[in-house]
């Protein structure tokens, strides 16, 4: 979308910018943009840690080799109780 833009467009809407906020807004407006991407980006990063962290989990083998009881790979094998 933004790949058809030339160079009169983004004037155009720097120019609009300029005006709406004023000169002495636009460092405030640019950090506060800049904030929200980083908290954006951090906040989609652990997300997907979250989503990732339980996978990795159920994929990982059992220190003897063997499946678990319940058929998946990765599960603690715990002994049948005696009775």
């Amino acid at each position: 979308m933004f790949g058809r833009l030339g160079p009169l467009e983004i004037g155009i809407i720097v120019l609009v910018v300029l005006l709406l906020f004023g000169a002495n807004r636009l460092p405030q407006l640019g950090a506060a943009v800049g904030k929200t991407m980083r908290e954006f980006r951090k906040g989609m990063h652990g997300a997907m840690e979250e989503i990732e962290q339980p996978v990795k989990a159920e994929s990982k083998p059992s220190p003897d080799g063997k499946p678990s009881p319940d058929g998946k790979p990765g599960a603690p094998s715990t002994p049948a109780p005696s009775v």
